[in-house]
């Protein structure tokens, strides 16, 4: 079994504003579990059943901890919806479900989000996910291969202090609110005004 110390874990379930970036960020250390989880047999006539159990039951919306066994049992569950049933559309389950898919998938491990995050992103194409969640598990793979980010969504904790956050580091800083834009969400300041924190740099167009 693979295993990867991540010493940053940003567990955030974090829709957009105009429908504001809510939430919180968890930071903490964590051994992320990486192994391939084989599909087990799942009904794919009973799919708006088993993932509103997950939305409900599955504990996507706590802030105050991390829970790898909740997390990875969710996984199995949608992997194995994703392997046996394909990837839903909103043309057979509601939208909350497939939001359901994706707040899974953010709150797995790495492995699992980069080999399905070309179901994000076409679920975003086809207007069943907002540009929001594209940008935001598309920043939190890139911090979990230890790259900076593109939209300014991950935090993480400071070095002299876990309770004080800090933007992890963007890519190309100057531009970020153009990008943010682009995904449907706020400028950054506004965003980190929920930790009182804020980059202090000049944004620009490109």
């Amino acid at each position: 079994m693979k295993r990867i110390i991540l010493l940053l874990i940003l567990i955030c379930t974090i829709s957009c504003v105009k429908k504001e970036e809510s939430k919180t960020i968890i930071v903490n250390q964590f051994v992320e579990n990486i192994k391939p989880i084989k599909p087990h047999p799942i009904n794919c006539f009973d799919l708006p059943n088993i993932l509103e159990k997950v939305r409900k039951e599955g504990g996507l919306n706590r802030v105050d901890e991390i829970n790898p066994l909740i997390d990875r049992k969710n996984l199995e569950i949608v992997v194995s919806i994703i392997e046996n049933c394909g990837m839903p559309t909103s043309k057979n389950i509601d939208k909350k479900h497939i939001a359901t898919i994706f707040l899974v998938l953010q709150h797995g491990d790495n492995y699992h989000r980069k080999k399905y995050f070309h179901l994000i992103e076409q679920a975003v194409n086809h207007g069943d996910l907002q540009k929001s969640d594209y940008a935001l598990m598309k920043d939190r793979i890139l911090v979990s291969d230890g790259k900076p980010q593109i939209y300014g969504t991950q935090l993480t904790s400071t070095l002299l202090d876990s309770n004080k956050f800090e933007v992890y580091e963007i890519e190309e800083p100057e531009y970020v609110d153009q990008r943010r834009a682009e995904m449907g969400l706020n400028p950054i300041n506004d965003y980190l005004k929920m930790w009182d924190i804020s980059i202090n740099v000049k944004q620009m167009k490109k």
